[in-house]
């Protein structure tokens, strides 16, 4: 019996420490993502750091037939992006020209940047959307939360 219960709080343990971790869908599964959806950023990591996301800035990405376009808080942007297995990729990007704030300018051309510079995506259960990138200057994570169209 007082075997059983150890057994039981390590399991209970064990399991809490690995709650955060949430099962990876498949690339098949994940890949139907790209397929019309459209996603804001949430949240974003830059050299394993938050990065300080402008309130009134809301960045967002669309995704259909091979291509991506989207808002980066001040201009649209479009462009083409290539799927193969959990590798992605985004090809050069067109923007709008309108001027705002400092610092919003800021956060776009970095994220705009970063965006150019994924290599690699992941889905987790929950649904959100994971754009991993690289650079000579940088490398961090762009998460995204799937949004109503």
């Amino acid at each position: 019996m007082k075997f059983a219960l150890a057994m039981s709080f390590a399991l209970l343990a064990c399991n809490a420490s690995f709650s955060h971790q949430l099962p990876q869908m498949s690339s098949q599964q994940s890949s139907t993502v790209f397929q019309n959806s459209s996603w804001r950023l949430e949240r974003w990591e830059s050299q394993g750091s938050a990065v300080a996301l402008v309130p009134q800035a809301a960045v967002s990405l669309h995704f259909q037939d091979q291509q991506v376009n989207g808002f980066g808080g001040c201009n649209n942007f479009a462009g083409s992006f290539n799927l193969v297995n959990d590798k992605f990729s985004v090809g050069a990007l067109d923007a709008t020209q309108k001027g705002c704030a400092t610092p919003i300018m800021n956060q776009e051309n970095q994220f705009l940047t970063a965006l150019q510079s994924a290599r690699r995506y992941s889905v987790d259960a929950t649904g959100r959307l994971s754009l991993f990138y690289g650079s000579d200057d940088s490398e961090g994570i762009l998460y995204f939360l799937p949004t109503k169209q």
